[in-house]
Parts: C-alpha cells; sequence; structure tokens
C-alpha cells in the first residue's frame, strides 16, 4: 500500500497538504470527492515510508496517550462531536507526533473507519485505548471507557516509574564504581608498582603481586575489558530482542532474583489485575479480557506461567482456582479473588487488589533501595580495603625496614 503525499482543495478554497496510506491513487480521489474536497497534486512513495515516518517521529508517549483519552473523553462527555474534538487537541498537542498521529485518526474518521479502528491503525497510542474504545462502541460509553483507559495509562506508568527509580540509583552507583577501580588500576597501581621495584628487589606479598599483575594487564588491555563490560548489558538487549528462549529465561532469572525478584513480581501482578478488572469493568467476557491481556504482557516468565489461565475458564474452572493452578500469584491474591466470586463483586475485589500491588511496588523500592546501597557499599569497601592491603602493607614494611637499617 503506497504512502501518498497530496494536496487538495477543500470546498472553501484553501489548500490542505496531507499523507496517508491508500490502495492507490484513486482510493484517495474517491474519499477526497465524498468530502468535497479537489486532488491538485499527489507523490507516490513506497508505503515503507510511512514506517520510518513513525519510526523518525517516535510513539507517542503513555502519558500523551492517556492526556489524549482523558481529554476525548471529556469532550465527547460535553457532546461535542469527534471532529471537532480532535480539531482542537491536533492544535493543543505538545509534540509533533502526538499531532501527526491525531491528524492521522482524523482523516480515518472522514473514511468511515470508526474510532477504535482508527486510533488503532496509527500504531502510536497505547494499545489500551483502541480496546477500550472498541468496548466503548459496541457499549454506548465511550467517554467513560476513554476515562478509564487514561487511569489505567497513568497507574501502569506509575509502576514502571518506580521500578526505574529502583534501578537507576543502584545502577550510577556501580558506574562509578567500576569507573573508580579502573582508575586505580590504570593510574594508581601502576605508580606504586615503579615504586616497589624502584626500591629493591623485597619479596613482595602474594596479593600485592597479584595486583601488580592485574594493572600491568589494565594497562595494555584496558580497552579490551571496557569492550566486554559494554558488551554484556547490550548483549543481554539484543539477546532479548531477537530470541524469545533467552528473553523467557532472563524474565525467569529476574523473576527470583533476591531483592529485585519480589519487585518484578509486584509489578507484574499489579499490572494483570488492573487490567482485568478495568475490561471486566467494562463489559467485556472475562476469557475475552484474558486473550486480550495475554497480548500485552511483556514478561515472557509471566505470560508463560498464565497462559493456561483462560483454557481453564472455558472448561468451567473458577478464576482463583485457574490462578491457583499458576503457583505464582500470592495467596492473598487468591483468597480477594475467590471472594469475589463467591459474592459477585469480582469487578470491585479485582480492582482492590490492583491498588494494593500498586502500593507493594511503591514501599518495594524504598526497601529495595535501602538493602541495596549496603551491599554496593560492603561491596567497594572490600575491593578498596584489598587495594589498600595489598599497596600500603609492603610500602610500610619497606619504610620500616629502612628505619631499622638506618
Amino acid at each position: 500500500m503506497p504512502f501518498i503525499l497530496y494536496t487538495a482543495i477543500a470546498p472553501d478554497g484553501s489548500a490542505n497538504r496531507r499523507s496517508g496510506l491508500f490502495a492507490d491513487v484513486g482510493v484517495l480521489d474517491q474519499e477526497l470527492t465524498r468530502r468535497g474536497e479537489v486532488l491538485v497534486n499527489f507523490t507516490s512513495l513506497p508505503g515503507f515510508v510511512a514506517t520510518l515516518r513513525n519510526l523518525f517521529f517516535g510513539r507517542v508517549r503513555p502519558l500523551e496517550g492517556a492526556e489524549f483519552a482523558r481529554t476525548l473523553s471529556l469532550y465527547i462527555e460535553g457532546g461535542v462531536d469527534l471532529q471537532s474534538a480532535l480539531a482542537d487537541l491536533e492544535k493543543s498537542a505538545t509534540s509533533l507526533g502526538l499531532r501527526m498521529a491525531i491528524r492521522d485518526v482524523r482523516l480515518a474518521l472522514l473514511n468511515g473507519v470508526p474510532i477504535s479502528e482508527a486510533i488503532a491503525n496509527t500504531a502510536r497510542f497505547p494499545a489500551v485505548i483502541a480496546n477500550l474504545s472498541r468496548i466503548g462502541e459496541h457499549s454506548g460509553n465511550l467517554a467513560e471507557v476513554l476515562a478509564d483507559a487514561a487511569l489505567f495509562i497513568e497507574r501502569t506508568e506509575a509502576i514502571k516509574s518506580a521500578a526505574k527509580r529502583a534501578i537507576i540509583n543502584p545502577s550510577f552507583t556501580l558506574t562509578v564504581m567500576i569507573g573508580a577501580i579502573f582508575f586505580w588500576l590504570t593510574m594508581v597501581i601502576p605508580k606504586m608498582a615503579d615504586l616497589f621495584k624502584a626500591m629493591g628487589d623485597k619479596k613482595l606479598p602474594p596479593e600485592t603481586l597479584f595486583l601488580m599483575n592485574l594493572a600491568e594487564f589494565m594497562v595494555v588491555w584496558w580497552w579490551a575489558v571496557a569492550l566486554v563490560l559494554a558488551a554484556v548489558p547490550v548483549g543481554i538487549l539484543v539477546g532479548r530482542q531477537v530470541s524469545d528462549r533467552f528473553r523467557l529465561e532472563t524474565d525467569r532469572l529476574g523473576w527470583h532474583l533476591p531483592i529485585i525478584g519480589p519487585m518484578v513480581a509486584l509489578s507484574n501482578q499489579a499490572y494483570y489485575f488492573q487490567y482485568l478488572a478495568l475490561m471486566y469493568k467494562s463489559g467485556v467476557v472475562i476469557t475475552e479480557a484474558l486473550g486480550t491481556l495475554r497480548m500485552s504482557l511483556t514478561n515472557r516468565y509471566f505470560l508463560q506461567r498464565t497462559k493456561g489461565v483462560e483454557g481453564e475458564l472455558r472448561v468451567g474452572i473458577r478464576l482463583s482456582a485457574a490462578l491457583t493452578n499458576t503457583r505464582i500469584f500470592t495467596p492473598l491474591a487468591l483468597r480477594v479473588v475467590a471472594v469475589g466470586e463467591d459474592t459477585g463483586t469480582l469487578d470491585t475485589q479485582l480492582a482492590r487488589m490492583a491498588s494494593v500491588f500498586s502500593n507493594l511496588v511503591s514501599a518495594r523500592v524504598e526497601v529495595m533501595a535501602k538493602l541495596l546501597e549496603p551491599v554496593l557499599v560492603i561491596f567497594l569497601g572490600t575491593i578498596f580495603g584489598f587495594f589498600v592491603l595489598a599497596v600500603l602493607g609492603p610500602l610500610y614494611s619497606m619504610i620500616g625496614s629502612m628505619g631499622a637499617g638506618n
């Protein structure tokens, strides 16, 4: 499907320059004629240009998508038609990517495409907006579900932000530590080694000889060591992109790591229950909600453990029992879901669990930061303690021998 840049004359005589994917120029001309516009000129480009455009300008940031959904909800609730609402949102967009995405939605609506499909076709907005818009179109409560989508995105981003805060500070500290070790091994230790050699052939302790040999290696091969250290995280990121098996195993490892693992588990369960609560509240059948949820899960280990829930529900097993069979959810979550099924308040209980897990993630971030800081300090102290012992020990011994000789 070609990507066409075109200029059209509107009924009021103004010239509009637009672009979009069309089957051919004939389809474009028919659509313009239906809107009372006249095609003046056009340039047809390969379809991949649209993909490059999206990559160049980037996706709509999640919080921008949340603001878009909430504001559009207010317009609809106030009785404003979609075209007028989208025109206002396009003018007030704070980024070029968002402005282009809204423009694409407007053009799709003019061509008779439903709002949910128009949003999905841009491939820019968070998927939950399109999914809930589809539900709102069928149920007639589009404004309400858009507001729910905005709230869901904001809560999800809050969980992600908390997780990032927990990782960034220790990562920065570890990077500084590695830089300090590099400095000592390439700048300080070699000069101390020259001093030892100049002071005579006194036998040095094993730890000092080891440190001197390591420093000699680092002076020559520091760039190779730096490349290896940089290649490890890059290799992990690339491996996760190209290999599903590798991604599954790294997700499995992250789930079971001390300190970090509990936060990973809590954040994924918070997302799971929050999405289920939102879809169930909107009137979606639980099995259909689970199918949509499965496509949005990013942790492959969590996805593998929960992929059988939908099938078990289809054969008549209760949700609480199906979740128990995954052996991954907390006893509290299983108990609350069972209560929701028994009392007919499953949507309320799912929302409650989403809120509980979100609060637990925030608390875990604080605990994680407090746990990692002393671990890193002890690690750094041990390394530099070894440096001091290996360098100052023989230095004091030599100075003492010189003093005794005098």
